[in-house]
Order: structure tokens, then sequence, then C-alpha cells
């Protein structure tokens, strides 16, 4: 017997409901990442694993997956964690670029990501566990280093325009 697949195509508002839904639900989500925003350890075509995650539990150096101010899904690095009026807000930013996003609202973040999978051609793929305590360290490191490298850049261009 022949199985047929159905394929069914979401909006952006559609699709991040139903990601989030899954993610409510307990369960892990692999997704196929496209853009250059996280590189070099996110890089289109990736896989990347995630889970839910409370706020409480989220930290600098995190990669998250949430909706941001367009309705877009972005993976970016967490920054920075604030308490403001009794909700938690997130500065996150990607590692390749200069900019920050603007203030996340806890709400918005559907998951944590946990793991990388690197397709390698000839070779098998590769997986980053990004719960190791290198890779924690590792992550809290590069968002120190982001938000110097962002103040700098950010400074000097301001003084050349």
């Amino acid at each position: 017997m022949q199985t047929t697949a159905l394929e069914t195509r979401y909006t952006g508002s559609e699709s991040a409901e139903l990601l989030a839904e899954i993610l409510q639900s307990g369960a892990a989500v692999r997704i196929q990442v496209t853009g250059s925003s996280m590189r070099p350890i996110i890089r289109g075509g990736d896989l990347i694993l995630i889970r839910k995650v409370s706020a409480q539990k989220l930290h600098r150096g995190d990669i998250v997956w949430f909706i941001n101010t367009d309705g877009k899904h972005m993976a970016h690095r967490i920054l920075r964690k604030q308490l403001r009026t009794g909700n938690v807000y997130f500065h996150t930013k990607g590692d390749a670029q200069v900019e920050y996003d603007p203030w996340t609202p806890a709400g918005k973040i559907l998951g944590k990501i946990y793991a990388v999978e690197k397709d390698r051609p000839n070779r098998p793929s590769k997986i980053l566990d990004l719960e190791t305590p290198g890779w924690q360290l590792a992550g809290r490191l590069i968002a120190y280093l982001q938000i110097a490298v962002s103040k700098m850049v950010l400074a000097a261009r301001s003084r050349l325009t």
C-alpha cells in the first residue's frame, strides 16, 4: 500500500501558532533555517532543534527562536534580560549583525535552540549540543563580545555621519 504525503503551507502567523502549540505541548521541533544572521554558529541550511523553556531559565548567551516585531520567526542570541513592570523582556541580536533587535517580550519567545545539526557534504552530519558546559560558556562569551563590538561599531558609525 502506498501512502501519500499531504503538504500544507502556512502563513507566518499560522505557522507561529502551530509552532507555539507544538512547543507548548512539550515536544521539540526541528527546523531548517535560512539566512545568515547567526553565522558562523548557524548557517542557512542547518537544522536547529528547539524546545520550550520558561523565561526564568533563559540567560545571556542562549539562542532563542522568537517572533520579531514584523511577525517573522528569528533565531538570535540573548544579550540582555530585563524585568520591566513585572514582565520579562529580552534584547537579542544576530551574531553576524551589528544592530540589536528591539526588546522582545517573553511571550514572543517560542523556544530555546538546544542543538544545531550541520549537514556537511561527503561527511556525516555534525551536531552541536549547545547545552554542554563548553557551549554555554562560549555562548556567554560571544554575547559579551557582541555587546562590545556593537558599541564600538555603532559609536564609530555615528561619528562618521
